[in-house]
């Protein structure tokens, strides 16, 4: 039956997008991105992770993998960092102040102390 008042015809597509999320699959696994660590010494780290989570001037910060590229400084605290396909690997440091450089191409972590626990 065609529709007798075009402007709220339901019968027609729509043409407006969904704003639910696509549907994930059972195997999709985090994206990584690519993260160096320093320290005066020399370099630390210098690979991939799903995650890297340490202690920023404002408070507690996690940076997965298309996060806004953004500079802050760091506290002393802990430096976590999950690397593996899902993140099922976990290495713990002391990260002792420093800067912290998110961009579209590496995370960098520059430390002015950083050691590993394990």
């Amino acid at each position: 039956m065609p529709c007798r008042r075009a402007r709220f015809c339901t019968s027609a597509p729509s043409t407006r997008r969904s704003r639910r999320p696509e549907p994930r699959s059972e195997d999709d696994g985090m994206k990584s991105f690519k993260v160096q660590i320093a320290a005066p010494d020399g370099l630390r780290y210098d690979g991939d992770a799903v995650q890297l989570s340490v202690r920023g001037i404002a408070g507690d910060l996690a940076i997965l993998a298309g996060h806004i590229p953004f500079v802050t400084a760091l506290r002393d605290g802990e430096c976590r960092l999950y690397t593996g396909e899902n993140g099922e690997e976990i290495r713990r440091a002391r990260c002792r102040g420093g800067m912290l450089i998110v961009s579209k191409e590496a995370v960098r972590l520059m430390s002015s102390d950083f050691e590993w626990e394990n």
